[in-house]
C-alpha cells in the first residue's frame, strides 16, 4: 500500500505525540508540539495511531493493516449486497469481477484515496436492497445510520470522498423509495444521526486536545480545521503548459502567494484568500485558457466513466432504469467528478467518481439481463447456428 512519505511521517509523529501527551491528535516531531488534524484528514491521525497502539505496530505496519483492512472488508460487504439485489447468476459473476478489479486499482492507488470507493462498494448495494421493502425496517433504519457513519469516516480521511453517496441517498428517499413523509424522515434523521455523533466525538477530541496545548504553550492558539481547496484548484491549472508560472506542484502556489504578499505564513487564512482571489482573477483574464483546461480534463473524466461502466452503457442505453435511479446515479457521478474537473483527473482522485460509474454499469447491465436479454442473446446464436 502506497504512502507519502510525508504522510507516513506525520502519523508518525501523531503516534510520538500521542506517547509524549497520552492526547490524541497531537503531532510530536522531537522537539514542539502540534495540533493534528486541522487540514481535513483529522480520520488519518486519530485512526491509524489507535491501529498502532491496539496492535503494537510501528507507522506503516499501522497505515498498511488500515487500509487493506478497510478494501477488504468493505468489497466482501459489498458483494454480498449485490448477491441480494442481483438474481442472475451472469450479474453476480459479472459485479465479482468488476469488484475485484475496482479493489486492485484501490490497493495500486495511495491510501486514503483508496477509502472513497471502499465506502461507496460496502453501502450502496445494502441500501438499494432495504429501499426495496415495501415499509422501514429497524435494519433499513440501522443501515442509514451506519451509512451516516461510514460517509463521514471517509470524508475524514479523504474530504468529500464520499459526500456524493449522500446526494445518491438523499434523491433515492425523496424520488425512488415509496414510503410515507413520515417514514422517509425516520431515514434521513437515522443519516443524520449517523453523520452528526462522529462530529460530536471529534469536536470534543479537538477540544481536549486544543485544551492541554494551551496549558502546555503559553502562545497557543486554536486552530480551524481548514480545507486547502483554492490552494488545489490553483494548482489544478497547472495540468495543461502555460505561461502563466502554473504547474501541479504545491511549490507553484506557494511561490503565487509570496509574490503578491511575501510575509503569508503557507496554508494560512491569509494565503487561502489570496489564492482564492487568484483563481478568480484567472477567469476573468485567462478565459480560454481556463476553459480549454477544464474541457481537457472534462474529456478525459469522460473516459474514465466509460471505461468504468463499460458495457454497462449500452445496457443503459437500450434498457433505462427508473428514471429516479438514474437521477441519482448521475449526480453522485457529477459531484464525484468534481476533483477530477477542478484540480486534476488522475485515477487516484477520482476512485469514488470511478465507483459509482461502475455501479450505473453494473445495475445497467443487470436491468438488461433481468428483462430476457441473455435468453434473446441465445436464442438468436442457436438460430445462426442453425443457419449455418
Amino acid at each position: 500500500m502506497k504512502l507519502m512519505d510525508l504522510r507516513l511521517e506525520k502519523i508518525d509523529q501523531a503516534m510520538q505525540g500521542y506517547e509524549q501527551t497520552g492526547v490524541s491528535l497531537i503531532f510530536f516531531d522531537g522537539k514542539t508540539l502540534n495540533p493534528a488534524g486541522v487540514t481535513g484528514e483529522i480520520g488519518v491521525y486519530y485512526f491509524i495511531p489507535l491501529v498502532a497502539r491496539l496492535f503494537d505496530l510501528n507507522a506503516q505496519q499501522a497505515a498498511s493493516c488500515f487500509y487493506y483492512g478497510i478494501i477488504g472488508f468493505s468489497f466482501i460487504l459489498g458483494f454480498a449486497g449485490t448477491c441480494l439485489l442481483f438474481r442472475s447468476w451472469f450479474s453476480r459473476g459479472w459485479t465479482l469481477l468488476a469488484l475485484a478489479w475496482l479493489a486492485m486499482i484501490s490497493i495500486k492507488s495511495s491510501a486514503v484515496y483508496s477509502v472513497p470507493p471502499s465506502t461507496i462498494v460496502a453501502v450502496l448495494p445494502w441500501f438499494l436492497y432495504f429501499s426495496k421493502k415495501k415499509e422501514s425496517t429497524p435494519f433499513f433504519l440501522g443501515v442509514c445510520f451506519l451509512s451516516g457513519v461510514s460517509v463521514w469516516f471517509s470524508n475524514s480521511i479523504r474530504p468529500h470522498g464520499a459526500t456524493g453517496l449522500l446526494f445518491f441517498m438523499g434523491i433515492a428517499i425523496a424520488f425512488l423509495i415509496q414510503y410515507s413523509l413520515k417514514e422517509k424522515l425516520k431515514l434521513v434523521t437515522a443519516i443524520g444521526l449517523g453523520l452528526l455523533l462522529p462530529i460530536i466525538c471529534f469536536s470534543y477530541l479537538s477540544e481536549k486536545r486544543d485544551t492541554y496545548l494551551s496549558q502546555q504553550m503559553q502562545d497557543y492558539q486554536p486552530v480551524e480545521q481548514k480545507y486547502l481547496i483554492w490552494h488545489s484548484i490553483y494548482i489544478g491549472f497547472g495540468y495543461l503548459n502555460n505561461t502563466l508560472g502554473i504547474e501541479y506542484k504545491d511549490s507553484a502556489a506557494i511561490k503565487k502567494v509570496r509574490s503578491i504578499a511575501p510575509d503569508t505564513k503557507v496554508y494560512s487564512e491569509k494565503y487561502i484568500e489570496i489564492l482564492k482571489e487568484e483563481v478568480f482573477q484567472l477567469f476573468l483574464s485567462h478565459k480560454n485558457f481556463v476553459l480549454h483546461t477544464i474541457f481537457a480534463k472534462i474529456g478525459v473524466m469522460l473516459f474514465f466513466f466509460m471505461y468504468s461502466a463499460n458495457i454497462g452503457l449500452i445496457a443503459a442505453y437500450y434498457y433505462p432504469k427508473k428514471r429516479a435511479l438514474e437521477f441519482a446515479f448521475l449526480t453522485a457521478i457529477l459531484f464525484s467528478s468534481l476533483p477530477g474537473i477542478l484540480v486534476m483527473p488522475y485515477q487516484r482522485y477520482i476512485l469514488g467518481y470511478m465507483a459509482f460509474s461502475l455501479f450505473f454499469g453494473l445495475f445497467s447491465l443487470n436491468e438488461a439481463v433481468e428483462q430476457g436479454t441473455l435468453h434473446r442473446i441465445q436464442s438468436a446464436l442457436r438460430s445462426w447456428g442453425q443457419s449455418k
